[in-house]
């Protein structure tokens, strides 16, 4: 085989030649190359492993059209000042953008698929892989990279990365970072300012949006323990559960809108002895509210109340429109986040291991020590949490009896 040249920088080229681990992650700040380098390695798996089926996944669809794709073709072929700048007719044989499928000329398949929930996960269990590349890894669930796992079983040498910024000390962490096996691995701390080609007011901005704590995980790529949590009762141990060995008396939703934030979905199993389990979540960036009704609707949709953000009044009506029973939710932070702790603290609070974005926002939603108020990062899908289990004990308060005082 021919050698190829290509330039990385000393983060990427220390993950490329680290051939130990068949395990690996490497963990960094956005804009720090992270993309990029699942692109190349996977380009590289290409070249080295011929007749090899190999797969690109992200936590979304959205994600694996609008990031990964591109990336992945502009380090194959569209620039050949970025990385391999291959002439597209020499090395592809077939490119199908619909199925989101490559056939390379050695007879190398390229597969590019979303396993952000369980759902979505198995329909991969049927393909026998070869190497695979997960980007955003922390904000996938671990029953997804079991699944990944399972289906590495076309080459005895296969191999499984993950690219992502840190979550919290998450499976992630314990998986990659506490594991002693040598054959996991994880290079971490990678800044966003380790990239020498991003614009200087990127950084800029970064650090003027963010709070020191989220500033350290999101661009300094560093697992954090966030001081001051909202939800301090909130551990995995107690209140994780992977079955659904429980009776479901009704099904409540929170719903929390967003379009460059992400838009969430929670569905609320309430049981006969009033516990709350979050069953399934829904958290995407980007995501037009028309498809996003709609697929909540046919996916998740059991029938009962859907709690909204109160301002969110033309995602109601859009609701309402697709026979899905939306009403405001209480926005009463203070008194929501009071009724979630109490929740929690009287053992009446479970979470799928599914649900990996709510997980992750429980272990760092946390108090804005200066304002007596929760810090606006990471709270999206706790907000959805808060709409759905306020406003519910506070209809059932009511509906259980009790007596009201109005002035004469």
């Amino acid at each position: 085989m021919t050698n190829i040249r290509v330039s990385l920088l000393p983060h990427q080229r220390k993950f490329i030649h680290d051939v130990d681990a068949r395990n690996k992650v490497m963990v960094g700040g956005r804009g720090s190359g992270k993309t990029v380098l699942g692109a190349i390695w996977v380009t590289k798996s290409v070249l080295e492993n011929p007749d090899s089926t190999i797969l690109c996944a992200a936590p979304t669809y959205k994600m694996i059209k609008d990031t990964i794709v591109p990336t992945f073709e502009k380090v194959l072929y569209s620039d050949e000042n970025y990385a391999f700048g291959f002439d597209k007719s020499h090395i592809l044989e077939e490119y199908h953008k619909g199925d989101m499928y490559m056939k390379f000329r050695n007879g190398a398949k390229v597969l590019f698929r979303s396993i952000g929930d369980e759902r979505q996960a198995d329909r991969i269990r049927g393909l026998n892989l070869s190497k695979t590349w997960v980007d955003e890894i922390a904000m996938i669930p671990e029953y997804a990279y079991r699944v990944v796992q399972g289906a590495m079983r076309e080459s005895e040498r296969a191999e499984m990365i993950g690219t992502t910024t840190p979550k919290g000390f998450n499976w992630v962490y314990k998986k990659f970072v506490e594991n002693k096996d040598p054959h996991f691995n994880a290079i971490t701390n990678i800044s966003s300012e380790d990239n020498p080609v991003l614009p200087d007011d990127y950084i800029h901005d970064l650090e003027s949006s963010y709070s020191d704590e989220f500033l350290e995980q999101e661009v300094h790529g560093k697992f954090v323990k966030f001081e001051g949590l909202v939800y301090r009762g909130f551990n995995e141990e107690d209140y994780v559960i992977d079955h659904d060995d429980y009776d479901v008396d009704k099904y409540v939703y929170g719903y929390d809108a967003g379009m460059t934030n992400p838009r969430v979905f929670l569905k609320i199993a309430k049981t006969p002895n009033d516990k709350y389990i979050i069953e399934q979540e829904y958290y995407r960036s980007n995501w037009r509210l028309v498809s996003a009704i709609k697929e909540f609707k046919n996916n998740m949709y059991d029938g009962g109340v859907v709690y909204c953000d109160p301002s969110a009044k033309a995602d109601m009506v859009e609701m309402t429109s697709e026979s899905v029973k939306a009403k405001k939710g209480d926005n009463d932070v203070d008194g929501g986040i009071s009724k979630v702790q109490t929740i929690i603290s009287q053992d009446r609070f479970r979470i799928h291991r599914s649900c990996q974005n709510t997980i992750n926002e429980l272990h760092s939603y946390r108090w804005d020590e200066n304002k007596d108020k929760p810090v606006k990062e990471m709270d999206h899908a706790l907000d959805a949490l808060r709409y759905a289990l306020y406003t519910e004990e506070k209809r059932g308060s009511v509906s259980s009896g009790g007596f009201v005082v109005t002035d004469l």
